[in-house]
């Protein structure tokens, strides 16, 4: 299997990136999460929640499709209607043990967050109704459990980065300008990484493969700085191509997660983004997805210049999420 660029059209059209789950994994996911009641859901291992069949699956084709394929993959029919709510992190976090290892999301080490509406001090994006533009996370894959859906809105999108790669390669000048150093913040809520920013290029290439990463909010957050050296006409030329790519009809995919869903990304070969969305008045009609974020096993070299962000640059190291005091 080999990492390939594709189109809105395509992705629609290939059946590869989803998997619906058979009522024989169906029960056997129930009855991991049965015996793995006794433990405390941060401190469950893979022995607390047997898969017995389905972590082969998992290993030889979801962990391959994400590194190695299409880089997304849509796992359907979890039935999140049937648990109680505080069962779903235990649900989540066991398929995660599966994945890889999961990664803190806070300053509190939180290895599951929810992303609906609320009060949130760091003002996360993920705690508005407000529309999130295309990015990548500070992981290796991103996981999504989609819990409910909201009253309105709220529809996912995703883009493959080698597709915005290869679309750029009529106009090679800005393509190598991607390849320059870009200042940027820490993508992570309340993270204070002291005097110097972080710099790296958006399209970059360690080992023979490939790797995107982009945050435009915190790309814009560091040129605010009036300490920061601006970027050159080039380079912001080549990010507002770039984006206006990424979010073309043609390009982008766009789909309504459904309750039970379980999406995963490779944040990599894929930036991810959601539609602003209205929650109703019913717990039943207001947004609410869980998410992982994952260092796998199966992952990719990141080229030096990556190592601020993830602190861990090696292949299948653990890496990612918010950098916790020692």
């Amino acid at each position: 299997m080999i990492s390939r660029a594709w189109n809105a059209a395509e992705l629609q059209a290939d059946p590869a990136w989803i998997y619906v789950l058979s009522p024989e994994e169906l029960q056997e996911v129930d009855a991991a999460v049965a015996a793995s009641e006794g433990v405390a859901v941060e401190e469950l291992e893979a022995s607390d929640f047997p898969l017995p069949t389905l972590a082969a699956t998992i290993a030889s084709r979801f962990l391959e499709q994400l590194e190695h394929g299409l880089g997304t993959v849509l796992i359907r029919g979890l039935p999140v209607d049937l648990y109680p709510e505080r069962t779903l992190p235990r649900l989540l976090h066991g398929l995660g043990l599966y994945f890889g290892t999961a990664r803190p999301q806070s300053p509190a080490g939180e290895l599951l967050h929810e992303v609906r509406t609320g009060d949130d001090p760091t003002r996360r994006g993920t705690r508005t109704a407000a529309g999130l533009n295309l990015h990548n996370d500070p992981c290796d894959v991103t996981a999504l459990l989609c819990v409910r859906q909201a009253a309105q809105g709220g529809a996912s999108q995703v883009v493959s980065s080698l597709a915005v790669r290869a679309a750029l390669g009529d106009a090679p000048e800005l393509l190598e300008a991607l390849h320059d150093d870009y200042p940027s913040t820490l993508p992570l809520p309340g993270c204070d990484i002291g005097p110097e920013l972080l710099r790296r290029p958006i399209f970059a290439r360690e080992a023979g493969r490939f790797v995107c990463n982009l945050a435009p909010h915190f790309i814009e957050q560091a040129l605010a700085d009036p300490e920061v050296p601006d970027i050159s006409a080039r380079q912001a030329e080549a990010l507002q191509a770039f984006r206006n790519l990424a979010r073309s009809a043609t390009l982008c995919h766009e789909f309504m997660l459904q309750p039970g869903d379980l999406w995963l990304v490779n944040n990599y070969l894929t930036l991810h983004a959601r539609r602003p969305f209205t929650d109703g008045s019913t717990v039943e009609t207001q947004r609410l997805l869980l998410r992982l974020w994952l260092a796998v096993p199966n992952s990719r070299p990141l080229p030096e210049s990556y190592r601020g962000l993830y602190r861990a640059t090696e292949a299948g190291a653990v890496r990612g999420g918010y950098p916790l005091a020692d």
